[in-house]
């Protein structure tokens, strides 16, 4: 009996979007003729499909229409997705169908997920896209079984079938039709269509004749030329990005062209690659928030942080007003405060504010607005500070006065003989420094806060002063010398001299050992460095110059760089300034930067970043983060006006800029997108399954310390090597003569198996001792193996191994190596001694397999203290189970297969060759890869057959199979191959500037990740191209791709590396420039204009809309 419905579609209501886009291409695909025709039984169409549209009301029952729809329909199609996954209604109607008609007719198509996932280790449990009902069998009464189904699904996901592909195999499905067949007479049918659609238009151009015949030819030519076009317009662009990236350093616009040329390509390839450059440029830098300047469109000024970082300060200098905003909500708090200064306290709960002579206005605010306190001194207003809910304030004219305000107590006055010019609070506010007099004749004066009566130090005829960071060192410069002072003993350090001329501002370093002259309108500036010692220079000046005028220079946080900054549009990077260790110019002893940086605007202010790998630079309508490895731009902002300040927040996740025309804008910058250290050097990483913690750790002496990174925070911890156990819960580690167990969340040490002050205390008594509770192990640990229940370890060194209950720390067995003679009264010796190299188990720890400096091989029952067989194999690198009664061992000595089944082992194959590396196994264990020189074998060891040989130039480094098998990877020196290994033909070849040290394939085997000492390469295997590269300063000791391949991770020794490739969100091209403008906050079409925050608020609006939609 044929049913109402042709089929049912069940699916989450999140997913409504993909169930109304199938319910409808179901719906109107017609059936092959031909099919047909082979299956009588057919209908034309699968007209009609039932699909729910409507949210099902609170219960546990579904509707009366839903049941009498399920029990109709001859099919049901489930949507899987890890929402429907989780949905009860979705898991109650594939219940209620089964009951219905079985298991038979249930097809899923999956949307995003993994099917299983719950089940498998190799997938996260929020990953599951099954529903329980459609993963098990069901009873007699509706209740799940423990038996799974044998269901096969179709996936929508681009990397598997795609949407067309999925449908088609879904339609197939239903109809009962093997795909194969099904696929071909699909496109049989569409070829009919095709030519009978071209034969009605022949007839038609018969009618018309030659007037027809014309415009077609005309219209194939206008094809052409589109596509010419259209392909000469997206290698345009393509090139253009290009150049802007790398050659013009304009990140910003070669983002925007990007952007454009993935709209006009229609090649798969081709929109991928330039996916991958369109990601990478610019850092990931993104808008966050637009803060509208309400009071002035003249908006110079300065924009910064608070304290708690919750909060924006806006200083704008036309209008002598200030402005604070909420950071969060961008909403302003106070507006129109009319001063030049203000100051916060400490909670962030009053602000205090006083504008310059002669207005001298002061106002104390709390920060709903509501004034505390306003009054209009006298005497011009210096300094000021919060001192708890008082604020202490120096006034000046001829007389100095402290005052304290609400109360406006005058709490100490100082006289002075001319008029003030500067005054200040320094030393914890314990102190004021003060400035008067004129031009040369200027003195300076520290003064006691608590004593008005004597200055603390006086300083005559002074024309430029600079305080170190500290308020413990001066600098005072006048009658051509400088004299360093140092405030808290009251002694000169030193005097340089002489100084012709007078500097426009000093700078002292961190460290108060070098000190920076800059000069008014000039090109050049100078450098002193002193010690305990004499000044090195005494009779010249270190200078440093630019071709145009400095704007202004800075000390880094050690105090061995120097960065500066000019109008000549380049930024300098100069070294520690010694000249004992730099290189000079000899005729005028003029230093050398380390580094230039060329810009395209004036710079007009410049930092380091906290890392000191990286410079912020700003000017005229432009701002770079520049990355001092290679000189180029991270990221970009361009501005339609001047930028006048920029500002990161203490982690750098955040950029607070203003312009010129009162823009303010947030950033969100996060470098760690493009760039996480998470330590100052690798050997070897390992990551958890999930890939949110990694363990990294130095070197194999074992003598630096552990690093474990937990989602952005590392941790320093005392161990060696280590491995994540307990799903990534616990770590296990270890050193020469300890064990210890971590907790990851808390990196706290949970216990340690041994005893650090016996050890000290015997180091002397024993050769090498390991003390572990009393018990003297004379071997380090070499390797450390869990159990498979995580209950006991088995530690690894000199000659022994020994079993240990991990809960109660104790011995519970020793495999020793006394004598070289097993059961199977084999007996040899290489008098090179019993030291195990390293242990294996079979794959349910029944067994152990151990080799040694000797060349013998011990095959253990892990019952029994004694090996139970005893191999003579030479020097070994490497031992593997095949099965529980065959080994495969490899080394120095050959590749041997070994039968071990009765007490007298067999050897099955015996291969000389010098294997110094690592094998390739097969997945089913009977064929192994391995090279010797330029070389690469391919070998049956079940067979003992040698099936394949591909030579090379050159010789090899590394090889390894692909997924399934036909193709191998290999790489000798600085080459990259992909061979055939049926037709020994050359597929891909790619070239390195180094010797590459390894390579693995992406999941799909389209791209290629290989590396080398100094550089990381990403390739597409189809084009042979270059995607991404990556560079690191020291050498590069390994790397991978994240879990879903959106991340690669290196580790070097200077740091490790992640770098982002693709997001996740799969956005339709013709929406990138769209993304490019909400990114960067402005308009990139005809001209580069900021955009308002309502312009960016709809653009932005518009963005998430499509991003919504285009994702289902």
């Amino acid at each position: 009996m044929s049913k109402s419905y042709k089929a049912f579609i069940g699916y989450s209501h999140d997913d409504e979007a993909f169930g109304s886009w199938l319910h409808k291409e179901l719906e109107k695909y017609k059936i092959p003729r031909k099919l047909r025709e082979d299956y009588q039984t057919l209908p034309k169409s699968l007209y009609p499909i039932f699909r729910d549209r409507y949210e099902l009301n609170a219960g546990d029952d579904l509707g009366v229409e839903i049941l009498k729809a399920l029990e109709n329909s001859d099919a049901l199609i489930v949507v899987c997705s890890t929402k429907s996954a989780d949905s009860k209604w979705v898991n109650k109607e594939i219940v209620d169908f089964k009951m219905m008609h079985g298991e038979d007719r249930v097809f899923p198509i999956i949307v995003d997920g993994e099917p299983f996932a719950i089940e498998s280790d190799k997938f996260d449990d929020v990953l599951e896209c099954f529903p329980e009902a459609l993963k098990y069998k069901l009873d007699s009464e509706g209740n799940l079984t423990d038996e799974r189904t044998s269901i096969l699904a179709s996936s929508t996901i681009e990397k598997e079938d795609g949407r067309e592909l999925a449908k088609l195999k879904l339609i197939a499905g239903i109809l009962g039709v093997p795909f194969g067949e099904f696929y071909r007479r699909d496109e049989e049918q569409k070829r009919r269509d095709r030519i009978k659609l071209i034969s009605i238009w022949s007839l038609f151009t018969l009618v018309i004749v030659g007037f027809s015949v014309f415009i077609w030819n005309q219209k194939i030519k206008i094809d052409k030329n589109k596509q010419v076009i259209k392909k000469e317009l997206y290698n345009n662009l393509y090139q253009q990005g290009i150049d802007n990236k790398n050659n013009l350093n304009n990140p910003v616009y070669a983002k925007f062209l990007f952007a454009n040329a993935i709209t006009k390509s229609s090649d798969k390839n081709e929109k991928k690659e330039i996916k991958i450059l369109y990601k990478t440029v610019n850092g990931g830098i993104k808008l966050k928030k637009i803060f509208n300047n309400y009071i002035s469109h003249r908006g110079w000024g300065h924009a910064e942080f608070t304290k708690s970082q919750n909060k924006i300060l806006f200083l704008n200098i036309y209008d002598d007003q200030i402005k604070i905003f909420d950071k969060n909500t961008s909403n302003p708090i106070l507006m129109g405060l009319s001063s030049d200064n203000a100051i916060v306290d400490k909670k962030e709960t009053m602000i205090f504010s006083w504008s310059a002579y002669p207005n001298n206005n002061v106002k104390l605010w709390k920060m709903n607005g509501k004034i505390i306190y306003k009054s209009k001194f006298k005497n011009e207003i210096m300094d000021a500070y919060f001192d708890k809910k008082k604020v202490m304030v120096l006034t000046a004219s001829n007389w100095l006065r402290l005052r304290s305000i609400p109360d406006n107590k005058i709490l100490q006055v100082f006289k002075f003989d001319n008029n003030l010019e500067k005054a200040i609070f320094i030393r914890d506010k314990k102190q004021i420094l003060t400035i008067s007099g004129y031009a040369n004749k200027k003195v300076v004066k520290i003064l006691d806060i608590n004593d008005s009566n004597k200055p603390f130090l006086v300083f005559n005829h002074a024309e430029e002063v600079s305080l170190s960071k500290d308020n413990n060192i001066i600098a005072i410069y006048g009658e051509n010398k400088i004299k360093i002072w140092d405030i808290k003993t009251r002694k000169m350090l030193k005097e340089l001299s002489p100084i012709k001329k007078s500097p426009y501002r000093m700078t002292f370093n961190k460290q108060n050992t070098k000190l920076l002259l800059n000069y008014f309108e000039e090109n050049y500036m100078k450098a002193f460095i002193f010690d305990d010692e004499d000044i090195f220079c005494p009779n010249s000046e270190i200078i440093m110059s630019h071709d145009g005028r400095i704007a202004g220079s800075l000390f880094n946080k050690k105090g061995n760089f120097i960065l500066s900054w000019s109008d000549d549009k380049t930024i300098k990077l100069w070294d520690n300034c010694n000249p004992r260790q730099s290189e000079f110019d000899i005729d005028n002893l003029e230093h050398k930067p380390t580094k230039i940086i060329k810009c395209s605007y004036k710079v007009k202010n410049a930092v380091f970043s906290n890392d000191e790998t990286k410079i912020l630079s700003w000017g005229e309508n432009r701002l770079d983060l520049w990355s001092i490895t290679d000189n180029k731009p991270i990221f970009t902002i361009m501005s339609d006006s001047e930028i006048s300040s920029a500002e990161f927040n203490k982690d750098e996740t955040e950029l607070l800029t203003s312009t010129e025309n009162g823009k303010i804008q947030l950033w969100d910058t996060n470098l760690s997108k493009y760039n996480i250290k998470y330590s100052n050097g690798s050997k070897k990483i390992i990551l958890s399954k999930n890939q949110s913690k990694i363990l990294s750790y130095n070197n194999e002496t074992l003598k630096e310390k552990l690093k474990i990174v937990c989602k952005d925070n590392f941790y320093h911890i005392d161990g060696g090597k280590a491995k994540f156990y307990d799903r990534a819960t616990k770590i296990l580690s270890w050193n020469q003569y300890t064990i210890k167990v971590f907790d990851t969340k808390t990196c706290k040490n949970i216990y340690t198996l041994k005893d650090f002050n016996r050890v000290k205390s015997e180091l002397n008594k024993i050769k090498n001792p390991l003390i572990a509770f009393g018990l003297k192990l004379n071997s380090y640990i070499k390797d450390v193996i869990l159990s498979q229940d995580k209950k006991t370890i088995f530690t690894i060194g000199g000659e022994t191994i020994k079993l240990w209950n991990i809960n109660d720390k104790k011995l519970l067995k020793t495999y020793t190596v006394n004598t070289l003679i097993g059961k199977s009264g084999t007996s040899f010796t290489n008098g090179t001694g019993d030291t195990i190299e390293g242990a294996t188990f079979n794959a349910n720890k029944t067994k152990m397999a151990s080799w040694y400096k000797d060349g013998g091989i011990r095959v253990w029952d892990l019952n029994d203290t004694q090996p139970r067989v005893v191999l003579k194999a030479g020097y070994t690198n490497g031992v593997q189970f095949i099965e529980d009664n065959k080994i495969l061992s490899w080394g120095i000595s050959g590749i041997k297969f070994w039968n071990i089944k009765n007490d007298k082992p067999i050897l099955l194959v015996d291969i000389n060759a010098t294997i110094d590396d690592e094998i390739v196994l097969s997945k089913d264990s009977k064929r192994i890869v391995y090279y010797e020189r330029e070389n690469l074998y391919l070998y049956n060891i079940y067979n003992n057959k040698l099936e394949t040989i591909i030579k090379h130039n050159k010789n090899l480094n590394g090889t390894f199979f692909n997924k399934n098998e036909k193709n191998v990877l290999s790489w000798c020196r600085d080459e990259l191959n992909i061979w055939d290994i049926d037709t020994k033909k050359l597929l891909f070849n790619g070239k390195h500037s180094h010797n590459i040290l390894h390579a693995i394939f992406s999941k799909d085997e389209k791209e290629i990740l290989s590396w080398d000492e100094k550089e990381i390469r990403l390739w597409s295997v189809k084009t042979g191209k270059v995607l991404v590269t990556i560079k690191h300063n020291k050498k590069i000791n390994g790397a991978c791709f994240s879990k879903n391949e959106t991340k690669i991770l290196s580790w070097g020794n200077d740091e490790v590396k992640e770098y982002s490739l693709l997001g996740k969100n799969n956005i339709e091209s013709i929406y990138y420039p769209l993304k490019v403008e909400v990114e960067i906050g402005a308009c990139l079409y005809k001209k580069i204009h900021n955009l308002t925050k309502k312009e960016w608020l709809q653009k932005k609006k518009k963005y998430e809309q499509i991003l919504k939609e285009s994702s289902p």
